[in-house]
């Protein structure tokens, strides 16, 4: 099995592919960061972004210096100075030059701010969604009110419905009382008259007997 020697091309695609991920992480945390409300983590990751922007310019810096030496550069030597250079990149980033710091507040100052402003909105939302509700509790109890008035109305409306069915009872109650004592006035007067007459007839009857 061939094993093939490592080559300046690879070790800077191996170099390149380590900042991509160490950028990718960065951005991941300060997501989480800014999501969770965590100012420690959001520290953390200020300080990572100090270590990553050392880093960079360091690169840049080395870059103006030329090359050569006592010993001709080879790939051992570039492994082992990018191990230097990440070893100097942390000591570096553990002392901090300020740039953590400055980069902290201001990043903890918007965090702040976009927290108030969540917040307001939310007390906001949820003094409309109160409102709404009285405004809706409102308008039901005085649907209720008018549902309760028309009952209301409408037992009214039965009681002068009734009275005026009792009204109309009694005036055809005292119609035919009168009517029957009219009747009864009448029969009585008519069988008085019969019974005149029969006595009447009688008496002459009797009369014209003894004449006889």
């Amino acid at each position: 099995m061939k094993i093939e020697g490592l080559g300046s091309a690879g070790i800077d695609k191996a170099i390149n592919a380590k900042q991509n991920v160490t950028d990718i992480a960065f951005e991941d945390m300060l997501k989480k960061a800014y999501t969770d409300g965590d100012k420690e983590q959001l520290k953390e990751v200020c300080k990572e972004f100090e270590g990553i922007m050392l880093n960079m310019m360091f690169k840049q810096m080395k870059k103006t210096v030329p090359e050569g030496g006592l010993f001709e550069k080879n790939i051992a030597r570039e492994i082992f100075e990018e191990m230097l250079d990440e070893e100097l990149m942390s000591d570096a980033t553990q002392r901090g030059i300020g740039v953590a710091e400055v980069l902290y507040k201001q990043l903890s100052l918007n965090l702040d701010n976009m927290y108030e402003i969540s917040n307001r909105d939310k007390l906001h939302s949820d003094k409309l969604q109160s409102e709404g509700d009285s405004v809706i509790k409102e308008d039901e109890y005085k649907t209720d009110i008018k549902d309760v008035s028309s009952s209301v109305d409408s037992l009214n409306d039965i009681d002068a419905l009734m009275d005026k069915n009792n009204a109309n009872i009694k005036q055809r109650t005292a119609i035919n009382a009168y009517n029957m004592d009219n009747a009864d006035s009448a029969i009585n007067t008519y069988n008085m008259d019969n019974v005149s007459k029969t006595i009447d007839d009688n008496m002459n009857n009797a009369n014209k007997a003894i004449d006889e």
